[in-house]
């Protein structure tokens, strides 16, 4: 397939727009450090936000989990004598989960406000990587309006729904507990510990919401990078990461190597993979020597395996032929 007619138009214009404004290279460098940033001050206030709104529903349940206690004990002492009195759990829960109902529609439109606004936050974070001379001269940055709220409209559903699918498994877990504890003939006592690693400070629910900021606020940016790089006639991207110690291997190998929009690495693109932190830098090398990405030292790589680079770099290679096959399409035509 040919490179769009269009995208090799808006390329030239391109081209020309920077020669004509003389950009030096310092200062290209420097527009595109600017575009790796992360949002790592929004993820934070995500983050307090979305535990404190799970504090309280787990205060909700440590207010039951008495009357629970209870009703699992008394209910275990029936069970010696007869069948089926496990319905006194069931209906504690109902009971519980009612009430788990009932707070979460009065705290609905908290969260919905809530993740409508650090959604809003991120995505002004990422118009501020690109409101850059450079960047406004290349045409990134632009982003339609109605395509950036169909994006943050989209990302506020999903997250909204996420964190109340938490709870709705929560209730889950704790039911499914009871029963079996109830079914093994255990005490109340037994249970403690189990309900402690759900319900405690460091518990499943709070480590899950912290999961999800830290992963969701770099999906959106993720996301809205992409959509000004490509609407800008950006075809490909540099990998950039961390490179602080805590980058997973596979992607320390991807440092500084291009990948197009349209070809993903296995994993996905930047902010895509759970808990992703990397950035896409657009790949501007199409317009000049000096627009060519900036070479990490090997000392760089000291994190991931020769192996995994090699993987890395065989994608890129195969992108580059797979650009260089679309490029002649229209004069083999000819």
């Amino acid at each position: 397939m040919a490179t769009d007619p269009a995208v090799k138009i808006r390329r030239e214009a391109t081209q020309m727009r920077v020669e004509q404004a003389g950009v030096s290279k310092r200062s290209i460098q420097a527009s595109l450090k600017k575009t790796t940033r992360e949002p790592k001050g929004i993820e934070v206030g995500y983050q307090a936000f979305l535990v404190s709104l799970q504090k309280q529903i787990n205060a909700l349940i440590r207010e039951a989990l008495p009357s629970l206690y209870s009703t699992l004990d008394l209910a275990r002492v029936d069970a010696l004598r007869s069948d089926g009195l496990s319905d006194d759990v069931v209906t504690a829960f109902n009971a519980l989960r009612t009430s788990i109902r009932n707070l979460s529609t009065k705290t609905d439109g908290v969260l919905r406000i809530g993740v409508q606004d650090f959604g809003n936050k991120t995505a002004q974070f990422n118009d501020a990587k690109y409101d850059d001379p450079l960047m406004h001269l290349i045409g990134i940055g632009d982003v339609s309006a109605n395509i950036e709220q169909s994006i943050l409209s989209g990302w506020v559903t999903e997250n909204t729904q996420l964190v109340r699918n938490m709870n709705v498994e929560q209730t889950g877990k704790l039911e499914t507990l009871f029963l079996r504890s109830l079914r093994d003939g255990s005490r109340s006592a037994q249970v403690v510990g189990e309900v402690a690693t759900i319900l405690g400070p460091s518990g499943q629910n709070i480590n899950r919401a912290r999961l999800i900021a830290r992963d969701q606020i770099g999906k959106l940016d993720g996301q809205l990078s992409r959509q000004k790089q490509t609407e800008a006639g950006i075809q490909g991207y540099v990998w950039r990461g961390a490179l602080d110690g805590r980058e997973r291997p596979s992607h320390v190998a991807r440092e500084g190597i291009h990948f197009d929009w349209d070809d993903p690495p296995p994993d996905g693109h930047p902010g895509q993979p759970v808990q992703c932190r990397c950035s896409a830098e657009p790949d501007l090398s199409f317009l000049g020597e000096e627009f060519a990405p900036e070479p990490r030292s090997e000392s760089d790589f000291s994190q991931t395996t020769k192996a995994e680079r090699r993987k890395s770099l065989n994608i890129q290679a195969r992108q580059r032929r797979r650009r260089a096959a679309r490029n002649r399409a229209p004069t083999a035509a000819r």
